[in-house]
């Protein structure tokens, strides 16, 4: 099986943000062991430029979604810290079953995911904003989410 390039991984979706190639770009690059990089092989301060955006999330189960880094932008945007929570207590009651599986389908098949997502600032401005996640081999058994 041959590997799958950036450009192969990004052609579907056609033009995307910056923010999203960048972080497509510094996953690529990471050292992957069975196609996917370790958590700890990631250091934010190499893309100073997505600090403020990157989020990684721990898929601890359906209900629970552990934020483990939050950039200070998404701190801003929820209007206080968010490391520690669980994400799914942050979205709308009709998002958590779709988000949850979203983001486990991810890490389960290996596959980035990229979306457009629509939310209310805390400030209560409606918002619509690229993501895009790879998954990343965490530190227990639980699977990571690398977001931007």
């Amino acid at each position: 099986m041959s590997e799958i390039t950036i450009d192969d991984a990004l052609a579907s979706f056609g033009v995307v943000e910056e923010r999203s190639r960048t972080m497509a770009e510094f996953w690529f690059s990471l050292p992957k062991t069975n196609r996917l990089p370790s958590r700890r092989t990631i250091q934010p301060e190499e893309i100073p430029k997505l600090l403020p955006y990157i989020l990684i999330h721990e898929l601890i189960s359906p209900t629970l979604i552990r934020i483990r880094l939050a950039g200070t932008a998404m701190d801003i945007l929820h209007g206080r810290s968010t490391t520690g929570m669980n994400y799914l207590g942050l979205v709308s009651e009709d998002r958590k079953e779709s988000d949850s599986r979203s983001m486990h389908l991810a890490c389960d098949h290996l596959a980035g995911k990229l979306v457009q997502i629509r939310s209310t600032t805390i400030a209560g401005r409606i918002q619509t904003r690229e993501v895009i996640a790879f998954p990343v081999r965490g530190e227990g058994t639980a699977p990571n989410l690398l977001f931007t």
